[in-house]
């Protein structure tokens, strides 16, 4: 069943680098879901994901012919989506962050720890904005939007011990930002 949905993605693409826009729109309909998902679990807002997620699939038309592995298309296009939205939170340092909690996760009826939990986000996020970005697409893609290890490896395009060995350096650098702050002991980074 993958393989035939690569085949039908190979196909999309090579349509798709010939010029036939058609073949273009139904890649987008078939990657919509994760590119938005991927930009409002990291910007918290679902307009300017819709703007990043534009952002992306304008940039992927342009890039077609740089794609080395046209069956990959749904990985490199989440990857770009990951990058932008990333970009968007460098340059910008404000986030909504779900206020309601993220979509996968209902909210609490207790507005304390709502408050918490918005906050503790965007620690988080504006710590992995500040990191190299295959560290923060690496935390993104586990640990903010659930990806197995191996999802991940074959989105990104790397091996499965070359993701667990970025995972751990990303999340060392993310406990060791933490103790910079105060946020955590220094025992614990």
């Amino acid at each position: 069943m993958a393989d035939l949905r690569m085949e039908r993605m190979e196909g999309l693409v090579g349509m798709a680098r010939g010029g036939d826009e058609g073949a273009f729109a139904e890649l987008v309909r078939e990657t919509s879901r994760i590119v938005f998902g991927a930009a409002r679990r990291i910007v918290g807002d679902a307009s300017l994901a819709e703007d990043i997620a534009q952002e992306t699939y304008f940039r992927a038309w342009r890039n077609l012919p740089r794609l080395e592995r046209p069956a990959a298309f749904g990985g490199w296009i989440r990857t770009m989506a990951v990058r932008r939205a990333l970009d968007h939170v460098r340059s910008n340092r404000k986030l909504a962050f779900f206020p309601d909690g993220p979509p996968d996760r209902p909210s609490t009826d207790n507005p304390e720890r709502r408050a918490v939990d918005v906050d503790r986000r965007r620690m988080v996020m504006e710590e992995v904005a500040r990191m190299p970005a295959e560290f923060a697409e690496t935390v993104v893609m586990v640990d903010l939007e659930g990806l197995t290890y191996e999802e991940a490896a074959a989105t990104i395009g790397i091996s499965l011990e070359n993701l667990k060995v970025r995972l751990h350096r990303a999340r060392k650098q993310l406990r060791e930002q933490f103790a910079a702050r105060g946020i955590v002991k220094v025992e614990d980074a």
